[in-house]
């Protein structure tokens, strides 16, 4: 818990595939050059690279299932608070938010200035890194966000990326504690 998974996996993977490179760079890239590499090594030597080369290039992380959970939790909350903001309920959109938010009130009014001001509201969010520890969780995401005022005022596309710092409650419900860096929600355009 406390190590990003993707990337642990990802470091790993690509130390071995360095390594490989390396040896492989030896005699020329030919299969029959890493054979020969191989075969000068001790036998134990031989096993454990052969066996950490083939884990390195797996293509799935491995997880638990309590990060599974919690990783679709966050999702399924992500989910919640861009639905509520696209279908401009302030109320759900405040459920989601966690007693110590910094700055509730200011949010809450530039959640309200979009949506009088901005009538069609779309968020797209991609995960890049989940990092979870004991009752908190940071999620990094890119957005991209399509507001579109009342006609003839063109519609207005922004990205971004941001911090969301969610703290989870005793029934397991994430709330978002913080947004760090470019905030989707309430862009006052």
């Amino acid at each position: 818990m406390g190590v990003p998974l993707p990337l642990a996996h990802f470091r790993i993977r690509e130390g071995f595939q360095i390594l490989l490179r390396q040896l492989l760079s030896e005699e020329r890239l030919t299969p029959t050059g890493a054979t020969s590499i191989i075969a000068g090594m001790p036998p134990v030597v031989a096993v454990v690279l052969s066996l950490a080369l083939i884990w390195g290039c797996t293509s799935t992380p491995v997880q638990n299932a309590a990060d599974l959970g919690e990783v679709e939790a966050l999702r399924g909350a992500l989910h919640e608070l861009t639905v509520a903001y696209e279908r401009g309920d302030a109320q759900a959109l405040s459920s989601y938010l966690a007693p110590t938010f910094k700055e509730v009130d200011q949010f809450r009014q530039k959640i309200d200035a979009d949506i009088k001001s901005y009538p069609g509201r779309h968020l797209s969010l991609a995960a890049q890194r989940i990092w979870i520890r004991e009752n908190e969780a940071t999620v990094t995401l890119r957005w991209d966000g399509n507001w579109t005022p009342t006609p003839p005022q063109p519609s207005v596309r922004l990205t971004g990326t941001a911090d969301f710092l969610f703290i989870k409650e005793k029934g397991g419900r994430f709330q978002l504690g913080e947004i760090q860096g470019e905030n989707p929600f309430g862009r006052q355009l």
